[in-house]
C-alpha cells in the first residue's frame, strides 16, 4: 500500500497525468502574462498619445496668446502712428 504506482480503471498505469496538467497550467498561466503584457503596451502608447495631445494643446494654447500679443502691439504702433485700429 505505498509507494505504487497508481492504477486507473482498467488496470492501465497513470503515469504524468498530473505532470500534464501542471504543464498546461503553466501553458495558460504563460498566455495570461503575455495577455497581460500586450494591454500595459497598448495603455502605455494610449498614455503617449494623451501626452502627445497635451503637448499640441498647449503648444496651440501659446500660439493664440503670442497672436494677440501681436495684434495688441500692431494695434498700438497704429494708435502710435494715428490710424485707426
Amino acid at each position: 500500500m505505498g509507494g505504487g504506482a497508481c492504477l486507473r480503471r482498467g488496470g492501465a498505469k497513470q503515469s504524468g497525468g498530473s505532470g500534464l496538467m501542471f504543464e498546461l497550467f503553466n501553458v495558460g498561466l504563460e498566455m495570461q502574462k503575455r495577455m497581460i503584457d500586450v494591454q500595459m503596451q497598448g495603455i502605455e502608447a494610449a498614455q503617449q498619445m494623451v501626452d502627445a495631445a497635451q503637448r499640441n494643446v498647449e503648444a496651440g494654447m501659446a500660439a493664440h496668446q503670442a497672436g494677440e500679443a501681436g495684434m495688441k502691439a500692431m494695434k498700438g504702433w497704429m494708435r502710435l502712428w494715428g490710424m485707426r485700429d
